[in-house]
């Protein structure tokens, strides 16, 4: 995005903008589905992301990019949730099936991200343009949308009164409260590349602070407010397991989506100067190891005690930080990067198989759908806290990484990628000593427990 002259720390907005509008819009999304209907949720959804993409491709300036992909983050957590509900509803009971279709879902994720980043690097090496994407993706959900239409099966549809009922109890303070003080902190943190006098600028230390305390009111607001549907229920967070996975999440989100995936990619593009499609096709492995982790843990997670199966993944996510904490830049692929890579996505597919399952088995029916809310945006949150640390450090460390294009010592510029994979790697640690607090049995155990005590209600 040359045209726009984005400077190297404030390219992560490019990145968190959609993933934070998505994470604080999440919840309530799913409130909205069974209000105004899922199958109207999803056509909803679909053809607004699809007009947004249109639209934003003909903006010119970073906020109004910027902008435009925060609206597509809501819109999308508006299909997404609704279409998570859809499926979720085939599967009332806890079973081997259930599992299996878990494991289905989370295949999305590496699926997804593969077919994003193949039309991304064609559009970029072969047309040139990053306009080409929005352009490309905009056609794509039109022509899914119309698949929807036909595919999806009616269902209730829209509900006055629920609708209302919702505009009414929504927990608006809270969500004012979350955005703004997560945006101000991660907004300073950024900025701290490309303000001239880094730390010692007022602004700068003004904004987190300022945004910390937004944070804390945050907090306060949720645990002693009156209201009838708070943003994030405290009682889910009684729950031990739940409570450690979610710490397990947010760190770890810190270290997959601020950190490994980001800058594996930075490294093959600025630092090996390898084309948009060649990146990509070393990325590859990693999302087909990906499928094949969500495949197998669908067959062994309700027979093998999830929580090992939770540490093996957060033990992957520490050989990745060592692999990257131990490279150079004359490392040959198949000697480091492929293994990272592949450990990486096997690291988080395990996880959040886990996490899913804890969500069905530790949390009541009724606040099952809160919940799994709630580890969507702490998992987003992370991420975007993880861009913002990880560009400071960089900012810190490397002379002129604040300026587009300007890579004047790649070696250097590669020594402060090491100091965040250092970080990423102790987040990674921190999150394996939290997995040994949970207290799991096997899907098997937890399921048939589970619908035994719902059964004599």
């Amino acid at each position: 995005m040359a045209d726009m002259k984005v400077q190297g720390s404030v390219s992560v907005w490019l990145v968190g903008s959609i993933s934070m509008a998505n994470g604080a819009s999440v919840i309530i999304m799913d409130s909205l589905a069974d209000s105004i209907g899922r199958r109207n949720c999803v056509l909803a959804g679909y053809i607004t992301y699809a007009m947004s993409l249109f639209i934003g491709g003909f903006m010119r300036s970073l906020a109004s990019v910027c902008i435009f992909r925060a609206i597509s983050g809501i819109l999308t957590c508006l299909a997404l949730t609704a279409s998570y509900g859809i499926v979720n509803d085939v599967y009332v009971k806890g079973s081997r099936r259930k599992n299996k279709y878990s494991s289905v879902l989370s295949i999305g994720n590496p699926l997804g991200t593969v077919v994003g980043y193949l039309f991304g690097a064609l559009c970029v090496q072969f047309i040139g343009s990053w306009t080409a994407c929005n352009y490309f993706l905009s056609l794509l959900y039109g022509i899914i949308s119309v698949l929807a239409w036909y595919g999806i099966p009616k269902d209730e549809g829209f509900n006055r009164a629920e609708f209302m009922k919702l505009l009414k109890s929504a927990d608006y303070m809270a969500l004012f409260l979350v955005v703004c003080g997560y945006t101000l902190v991660c907004f300073s943190l950024t900025q701290v590349g490309v303000s001239k006098d880094k730390w010692k600028s007022p602004y700068i230390i003004t904004l987190f602070s300022l945004g910390a305390i937004y944070l804390f009111c945050f907090v306060l607001w949720e645990v002693y407010a009156p209201v009838k549907r708070p943003l994030v229920p405290m009682k889910i967070w009684m729950n031990r397991n739940f409570s450690i996975c979610g710490i397990i999440v947010f760190i770890q989100s810190i270290a997959f989506s601020g950190i490994f995936t980001y800058y594996a990619v930075q490294y093959f593009v600025q630092l090996r100067s390898d084309s948009p499609m060649l990146a990509f096709a070393k990325l590859l492995p990693g999302f087909f190891v990906g499928i094949t982790a969500d495949f197998m843990s669908s067959y062994i997670l309700h027979s093998f005690p999830a929580k090992w199966l939770m540490v093996a993944g957060l033990i992957s996510y520490c050989f990745v930080g060592v692999i990257w904490d131990t490279m150079n830049l004359q490392r040959n692929y198949f000697a480091g990067p492929i293994w990272a890579i592949s450990l990486l996505f096997i690291g988080q597919n395990l996880m959040w198989n886990i996490v899913c399952l804890v969500c069905y088995t530790n949390i009541r029916p009724r606040y099952q759908s809160a919940a799994a809310g709630v580890l969507s945006m702490v998992g987003v949150f992370g991420g975007v806290l993880g861009l913002s640390v990880s560009s400071a450090i960089i900012s810190g460390t490397s002379e002129g990484y604040g300026i587009y294009s300007v890579f004047r010592d790649s070696k250097q510029l590669f020594n402060s990628y090491k100091i965040t994979f250092y970080f990423a790697t102790g987040c990674s640690v921190l999150a394996l000593l939290f997995s040994f607090f949970l207290k799991l049995d096997d899907a098997k155990d937890k399921e048939s427990s589970r619908d035994s005590s719902e059964s004599s209600v």
